[in-house]
C-alpha cells in the first residue's frame, strides 16, 4: 500500500471516529475504508460522505440488510438459486450476479429476507480489489417471472431496494434485464419512479442473447444465455465462494451503527 493510500485511510479513519456510534472495527476495517476512497477517487470529505450515508441507509431499512450469515434462513433462500454469482469475470475483469427471479416461490419467505441473500455475495464482491476498480454486472433473468410476485411491489418496498441498489460503492454497474416478456413494462412503471437518471441509463433491456453479448461477453456466460460456461450449480457456488470467507463476511456484515444509550 503507497504513502499516499495509508495517508487516507489514517486521515479517514480519523474523521470516523466523529461518529461516535458507527462500528467498522476497532480500528476501522483497512479495507473497508478503501473501497470507499477507492469509490470516491480518494477524496476524502466526500469518501467521509459516502461512508456515513451508506450505513445510514443500513440502519433506516435494518430489515433489508444482513448483519450475519444465519444459516437457517439465508442458506434455505441460497439453495433456491434465485442470485448466483457466476465463477468467471468477464474479460473487462467485472463480476456477474444473476437473478433468476422463476426460481421465486410466494410466500415462502419475505421479501426483505430475500434481499438480505443479496449482502452475501454482494459484500464480498465489493470487499475485492479487482471489482472495485473493474465493476459489477447484474443480469435479471425474467423468464417465467411469478406475476404474485407484483403484489410485493409496494412503495416502501421499492423504495428500500432501489435505494440500497443505489448505495453500493461500486462506480461501474451495469444491469441487463433479459426474457422480460409482457411483464417489463408493469415493473418498468413501477421501480424507474424511484431511480436516479443515472441509474436509469446502466439498465439494458435485451430482447435477444445477440443483443445481451454486445455488453457482457458471452465467454463469461453460462450457455443457457448463449455463453460458453456450463450453468452455475448453487451449491458449489456456495462452498466456493462464500463458505471460505464466512470469517471476513461476519466482519463486514456487523458494521453499521449501533444503539445508542437512549435506545435501551
Amino acid at each position: 500500500m503507497s504513502t499516499i493510500t495509508i495517508n487516507a485511510v489514517n486521515h479517514l479513519r480519523i474523521l470516523l471516529s466523529e461518529e461516535k456510534f458507527l462500528f467498522l472495527g476497532n480500528p476501522a476495517d483497512e479495507k473497508l475504508l478503501q473501497l470507499f476512497l477507492h469509490f470516491t477517487d480518494y477524496d476524502i470529505d466526500k469518501a467521509l460522505e459516502k461512508v456515513i450515508s451508506y450505513y445510514k441507509l443500513k440502519e433506516k431499512y435494518s430489515d433489508f440488510y444482513a448483519f450475519k450469515r444465519d444459516p437457517k434462513l439465508h442458506d434455505v433462500i441460497l439453495k433456491k438459486g434465485i442470485n448466483t454469482m457466476l465463477e468467471d469475470r468477464d474479460p473487462l475483469g467485472r463480476r456477474i450476479l444473476v437473478y433468476k427471479l422463476a426460481n421465486l416461490v410466494y410466500g415462502a419467505h419475505e421479501v426483505h429476507e430475500m434481499f438480505q441473500v443479496d449482502d452475501l455475495w454482494l459484500t464480498l464482491a465489493c470487499d475485492e480489489e479487482e471489482t472495485q476498480r473493474n465493476g459489477l454486472v447484474i443480469v435479471f433473468d425474467l423468464k417465467n417471472f411469478p406475476w404474485k410476485f407484483l403484489r410485493s411491489f409496494t412503495p416502501y418496498n421499492i423504495r428500500a431496494t432501489t435505494a440500497k441498489a443505489e448505495s453500493l460503492p461500486i462506480e461501474n454497474i451495469q444491469y441487463h434485464v433479459i426474457n422480460y416478456g409482457w411483464v417489463v413494462g408493469l415493473l418498468v412503471s413501477l421501480v424507474f419512479p424511484f431511480l436516479k437518471e443515472e441509474t436509469k441509463n446502466k439498465i439494458y433491456f435485451h430482447n435477444s442473447m445477440e443483443s445481451l453479448h454486445s455488453q457482457v461477453s458471452p465467454s463469461a456466460l453460462p450457455r443457457e444465455y448463449g455463453g460458453d460456461r456450463p450453468s452455475p450449480v448453487q451449491a458449489k457456488r456456495v462452498k466456493e465462494y462464500l463458505d471460505p470467507q464466512n470469517t471476513r463476511l461476519s466482519d463486514l456484515l456487523s458494521y453499521g451503527y449501533m444503539k445508542k444509550p437512549e435506545d435501551f
